[in-house]
């Protein structure tokens, strides 16, 4: 009985990921191409995943002390954000202290990227937080990440491009569990990267 409950944790797992990435807007998580991989155009083989490692100088993250562009959209008509990271954060479903400040590119491998993202939310989201990321330019997919406890800190994101190509942006959001189509936090920053 033990095991029968822990595949179907596994599997209800799995599920629930999938259906998360679906609903955030076409991305999926940073192992669909380990289970379900490409196949090259025009024949039945499929392409072998070699991985590759970072250039000798990616592009440099940037955050709180190169303040990244609005979110169309997310200020309102006619609003200017004061430049604060809470004020380019903001959603329609933000709250006081709701905010992406900073993040860095702790790795850099092929595809596949791990990001350290500061943040802090307001406690009224309640314990059951997480974090997701999409590049712009680029389809790309991102692993769920919950927040700890902490209001405030700095926690760690595994995503990947999933095909090649150049990215413009890296959009960083924070949702409630189950709720990952309404995010609180949401802020954009420059990051161009070519991915082979």
């Amino acid at each position: 009985m033990p095991d029968e409950r822990k595949r179907t944790g596994v599997i209800a797992q799995i599920v629930t990921t999938v259906v998360v990435a679906i609903l955030v807007g076409g991305t999926s998580p940073w192992w669909w191409r380990e289970v379900f991989p490409a196949r090259q155009r025009g024949t039945s083989q499929e392409r072998p995943w070699v991985p590759r490692t970072a250039p000798a100088n990616p592009s440099p993250s940037l955050g709180s002390d190169h303040p990244s562009p609005p979110n169309p959209g997310d200020q309102g008509p006619g609003l200017i954000p004061s430049g604060t990271p809470e004020d380019m954060s903001r959603t329609p479903n933000s709250l006081p202290g709701d905010a992406i400040i900073h993040f860095r590119v702790a790795k850099l491998e092929g595809r596949d990227l791990v990001i350290e993202v500061d943040y802090r939310y307001n406690s009224q989201h309640g314990d059951n937080v997480l974090v997701g990321a999409s590049l712009k330019g680029v389809p790309s997919g991102y692993l769920p990440t919950r927040l700890p406890p902490a209001r405030d800190g700095t926690v760690v994101l595994n995503m990947s491009a999933i095909e090649a190509g150049s990215s413009e942006a890296l959009e960083i959001f924070l949702f409630e569990n189950g709720r990952p189509a309404e995010p609180f936090a949401r802020r954009t920053f420059p990051y161009r990267m070519r991915f082979e």
